[in-house]
Formats: C-alpha cells, sequence, structure tokens
C-alpha cells in the first residue's frame, strides 16, 4: 500500500471512530476559554474522551492468565 493511501486509510479510520470530532471539540473549547492554562496540554485531558471514541476492551485470550495491568 502506497503512503498517501495509508494516511488516506488512517484518516478515514480516525473519522469513523470519531477521533476528528473530539479533537474539534476539545480544541474549539479550549480557543473559546477566556482563560487559557499555562500550557494548552493542561487543558485536553481533562476533557472526558466520549464513549464512541474510546476504543473497545480487547476479548480475553484463553488460555493466558488475566491481571488487572492487563484489561
Amino acid at each position: 500500500m502506497a503512503t498517501e493511501q495509508k494516511k488516506e486509510a488512517f484518516r478515514k479510520y480516525l473519522e469513523s471512530a470519531g477521533v476528528i470530532d473530539s479533537l474539534t471539540k476539545v480544541l474549539v473549547s479550549l480557543y473559546e476559554e477566556p482563560d487559557k492554562p499555562a500550557t494548552a496540554i493542561e487543558r485536553v485531558p481533562a476533557r472526558p474522551v466520549p464513549r464512541r471514541a474510546r476504543p473497545s476492551p480487547r476479548p480475553k485470550r484463553a488460555g493466558r492468565p488475566s491481571s488487572p495491568e492487563m484489561d
């Protein structure tokens, strides 16, 4: 697969997963905020991720021990 095709496929993936919308909302809210934080990155984690943009939990594999860190 050519580089441009990979970029386009990844862009479509981000769009279909709702990532583009979520990032846009966070950036717009930062832009509209009257009291900007000292560093913009402080603002990004403060916003909850919409449910549809969260990755779904991985299915557990049979035969492997499960630990809370791996879930």
